[in-house]
């Protein structure tokens, strides 16, 4: 017969299928007391001390010999000597079970406070007893808690670390590290707002306490509200992340080995619409939250054919971090050169030392603005879509691997396969090379179910079960699918590939949507509301009903301020649809729009994106007038051939 004794959660004796509670007040606290000691035992005087204390010896042991008759009645025998009482060995305890347990297999709704509720009024030495027991004993499970949550934060399993530290603080409400820790948690799953709120509530309860505590709960939050990445605030609800939890181990664990000072790289790749760009997302969160400066470059398709793309992408943005201006003035000039069209007196290189000059001084200008970024605090850079990066672009960034082996910098790439992740990636030794598989059916169910839920879709097991089949784990078609039904209602349909689901969700919208859908693809980063608004020459109600159409059926999505077409594959199906005759007609009209904008602002990306529209505009002379000024930047810049091969390509 199995005997336990139940202290965390409702406080009760189980003997067999017979449960003794808290009605047994004076059975229940020799046992309790008895519990205590294991594996020792307890002499009869001190239980009768505790128990009745006020009674003559004599009457208080006979009190006891009543008392385990008592329990020996209800099935349990306690090993007696003269002088001393013990539980069986056989007994089980479950607060000993639970600290001897691995706290990351704790199931997440298991009660952790340790007697909770239970003050019995056996006698006032008693009620101290029980007090100091469970002082000690709660913050014996904090500890165990916190090894569990070190370990989770380790393996980047922030969900489990967060249900960890709610656990804390129900036994330690002011437990520093679990407060901090739960912070994180919400605010890696989506919830800024009540992570800010806790961090807050967390600085009033401190008082008087010691400033360092302030400072740390200061620093997160500053990071939380100003640093964590923008497109986190636009999910309707947290986000939902599942079954990602080993590579996410993996890459987070990787990446941390360069706050030691060893550079790291690492590369992934995967099919579209199976996560890459998410997985990014994530570790450049948990990134932020660590103290790190992150970067997502994202590579786009025309990047290839334009030299220096991606790394004017990247200087772009490092140039606004913490750190950057403490590069030296002329590296900054030339940096500038790469974003900028030149109006300074330079003169343009007559030799190839000349060139060789200027390239020298480029890479050195790029290698100065990585080492002050990464003195103020670690970096991390993730290149998304490599396969469209530009070949200039990724000879400087195989120099900044080559000479950040003993920086703080971790620098990842992301492609379709692994061919085309750089060799300088998956040759280097050191360097992790992974890729993004589909999500099993455990893992496909949970996502949908999550998905259903959240959108309040149409859907059961067996139609989710059907559709885990024809997905074949990739987490786009569940999103989109779930979208799908929630727009339409219709589930008796379920497209054998993305390509054909996304189909069907264009095919639901009006000509007013389907163009503006393909104005926001085309204009790509430059999809400003303005801009939109210039090129449709719609009605202003019509634009916003429009725009909030596309939004509310996850086809749009707008990140600092730049409207964006959800996924690559939504928006090569929806140029698909459009006439030859309406994309050259679309892609000169922006072409006009951002040309004077590109040459008021001396803008070399806009620049670029406009020689690109009037050439796909079928007005080349046009585009080489526009990258005229751009080639000439570009020879400034020590890349004469970079130069060539754009006016030989046009």
């Amino acid at each position: 017969m199995t005997i336990t004794i139940r202290t965390l959660g409702k406080v009760r004796l189980e003997i067999g299928r017979k449960a003794m509670g808290v009605e047994h007040e004076l059975l229940l606290a020799i046992v309790l007391v008895l519990a205590e000691a294991r594996p020792g035992r307890v002499t009869r005087q001190r239980l009768c001390e505790l128990l009745w204390p006020d009674v003559e010896y004599e009457r208080a042991g006979h009190n006891l010999r009543q008392s385990t008759y008592m329990l020996k009645r209800r099935g349990l025998v306690l090993e007696s000597r003269t002088a001393d009482l013990a539980l069986p060995t056989s007994l089980v305890i479950d607060v000993d079970a639970r600290l001897a347990s691995d706290p990351e297999l704790i199931e997440q709704d298991a009660p952790s406070a340790f007697l909770p509720g239970y003050a019995p009024k056996v006698s006032d030495s008693f009620s101290r007893w029980i007090e100091q027991w469970r002082d000690v004993t709660q913050q014996r499970i904090a500890s165990h808690l916190l090894r569990g949550i070190r370990r989770a934060r380790a393996r980047s399993r922030w969900g489990r670390a967060g249900a960890l530290a709610r656990s804390v603080l129900i036994v330690d409400p002011l437990n520093e590290e679990a407060t901090l820790t739960l912070a994180e948690s919400m605010a890696l799953v989506g919830s800024k707002a009540e992570a800010l709120d806790l961090i807050d509530r967390f600085t009033a309860q401190l008082g008087g306490k010691p400033g360092d505590l302030r400072l740390q709960a200061g620093i997160l939050r500053k990071r939380i509200a100003e640093r964590l990445p923008v497109y986190r605030a636009e999910e309707e609800g947290p986000p939902i992340f599942i079954g990602r939890e080993a590579l996410m181990e993996s890459l987070g664990s990787h990446v941390r080995n360069s706050k030691a000072g060893v550079g790291t790289v690492a590369g992934i790749w995967g099919e579209p619409g199976i996560g890459k760009t998410r997985l990014l997302q994530e570790l450049s969160a948990e990134a932020t939250l660590d103290g790190w400066t992150p970067l997502i470059v994202p590579c786009q398709p025309s990047w290839r054919e334009r030299p220096l793309a991606t790394l004017e992408q990247m200087t772009h943005a490092l140039l606004t971090q913490p750190g950057a201006l403490g590069i030296d003035p002329d590296a900054l000039k030339m940096l500038r050169r790469l974003s900028k069209l030149d109006s300074d007196d330079e003169p343009l290189p007559t030799s190839p030392a000349d060139v060789e000059v200027l390239q020298a001084k480029l890479r050195m200008s790029v290698m100065d603005l990585v080492d002050a970024v990464s003195s103020e605090r670690p970096l991390l850079v993730a290149f998304d879509d490599v396969q469209w990066m530009d070949a200039v672009s990724l000879q400087l960034i195989t120099m900044v691997i080559e000479k950040s082996a003993t920086k703080p910098v971790a620098l990842l790439f992301a492609s379709r396969t692994p061919e085309q992740l750089p060799l300088s990636v998956t040759g280097r030794s050191g360097s992790l090379t992974v890729r993004v598989p589909g999500l099993g059916e455990p893992e496909m169910m949970r996502l949908l179910g999550a998905l259903v839920e959240r959108h309040r879709a149409p859907g059961n097991a067996e139609l989710l079960a059907r559709v885990v089949d024809v997905a074949n784990g990739n987490p786009l078609y569940a999103h989109t699918l779930v979208e799908h039904w929630t727009n339409t209602g219709n589930t008796s349909d379920l497209p054998p590939t993305l390509e054909l689901l996304i189909e069907q969700r264009l095919d639901d919208l009006s000509d007013t949507g389907m163009h503006s859908l393909q104005v926001c693809t085309l204009l790509g980063r430059n999809a400003t509301t303005s801009r939109i608004n210039e090129i449709l020459g719609l009605a202003l109600f019509d634009l916003v009903r429009s725009l909030d159409h596309l939004h509310r059926v996850g086809l749009l999505h707008t990140v600092n301020e730049v409207v964006l077409v959800r996924h690559v594959l939504i928006a090569k199906r929806c140029l698909h649809r459009a006439s030859p005759a309406s994309l050259l007609i679309l892609h000169a009209h922006i072409a006009r729009s951002l040309e004077d904008r590109a040459r008021d602002g001396r803008d070399v990306r806009l620049a670029w994106d406009c020689a690109e529209h009037w050439q796909m505009a079928g007005e080349p002379a046009r585009s080489r007038g526009v990258l005229s000024e751009c080639g000439a930047a570009l020879v400034k810049l020590g890349m004469p051939r970079g130069a060539i091969d754009i006016f030989n390509h046009l």
